[in-house]
């Protein structure tokens, strides 16, 4: 699986003093009407439980610019919980969930359902509300590194 390019996102749960977030690499859209979106969690991070705990969180897909949280949000900076959103600008949707300004996208979702598999849970989320940038440039996972891929110079397809 390091081999599959993916994108770099947060996702991000609870209210302010309680928030807790991961970097994550597996979220997909899963459905159009409703909108929903699926992420994969480690069952040991502390998003996991919390997740399930408020039933919402958000997803936020990182900007080549956002590299520095992308390393905060994994623990490569030691940070955890709530002094990970030190960084950043956050603010709320409609859920309640943390919102990252400035990502490429922002999904507000409320947590619909949970599969359970031996070391990750698959969270279905409803999406509630949404925010995307018009331009930037995408931060990419592949080979343990990140790299970037700018979409703004290719025509948008009709």
């Amino acid at each position: 699986m390091r081999n599959q390019v993916s994108t770099v996102s947060i996702v991000a749960c609870g209210d302010v003093g309680f928030r807790t977030g991961l970097t994550a690499t597996a979220a997909c859209a899963l459905s159009d009407k409703p909108a929903m979106v699926s992420i994969c969690i480690n069952r040991s991070s502390s998003a996991h439980q919390a997740i399930l705990d408020v039933g919402s969180f958000s997803l936020n897909f990182l900007s080549a610019e956002q590299i520095r949280l992308a390393d905060t949000f994994s623990g490569r900076t030691g940070l955890a919980g709530e002094a990970r959103f030190g960084e950043g600008t956050w603010n709320k949707l409609f859920t309640g969930a943390p919102i990252l300004d400035g990502a490429l996208a922002n999904f507000d979702c409320a947590l619909e359902s949970r599969h359970e598999f031996p070391s990750h849970s698959i969270f279905a989320g409803v999406v509630k509300a949404t925010r995307v940038q018009p331009e930037g440039a995408a931060l990419l996972y592949a080979h343990g590194r990140y790299f970037t891929l700018d979409c703004t110079s290719h025509p948008r397809a009709a």
